[in-house]
């Protein structure tokens, strides 16, 4: 896979990322919306300035991505969605105060490795 590529993905995934990050600020600005969805809650979620940033940010990741599957085998570009769970554990941990337990870390050095691992024998 070559760098332009592998920019896109990145950039896809950051996008992803901050839009769940931007869709996790809007729904605590909103409270709890419960099972039985009214208009007002509605109206509250479309109004949202975070919710409507963080869907712009997940369309565009959306369109970025349909990109990469022109370019890149599946196979190949679908596991380094992985490095979204990297990214939004240190987004959340930054922004929304999340912890960052040592269970976290290690999991996500797992997912590291396994993305690491898969695009080096893509490469040979």
């Amino acid at each position: 896979m070559n760098i332009k590529n592998t920019s896109i993905i990145l950039l896809t995934i950051l996008f992803n990322s901050l839009s769940q990050i931007l869709l996790k600020v809007g729904a605590e600005k909103i409270g709890s919306i419960q099972s039985s969805i009214k208009s007002q809650n509605l109206l509250a979620v479309f109004i949202s300035p975070p919710i409507l940033i963080g869907l712009i940010l997940y369309i565009v990741s959306f369109a970025l991505w349909v990109v990469v599957l022109s370019e890149v085998e599946v196979s190949v570009a679908y596991p380094m969605l992985s490095f979204g769970y990297i990214f939004v554990a240190l987004l959340a941990c930054f922004f929304l105060n999340e912890t960052l337990t040592l269970n976290k870390i290690l999991s996500i050095s797992v997912i590291i490795i396994g993305v690491l691992m898969l695009n080096r024998n893509v490469a040979n």
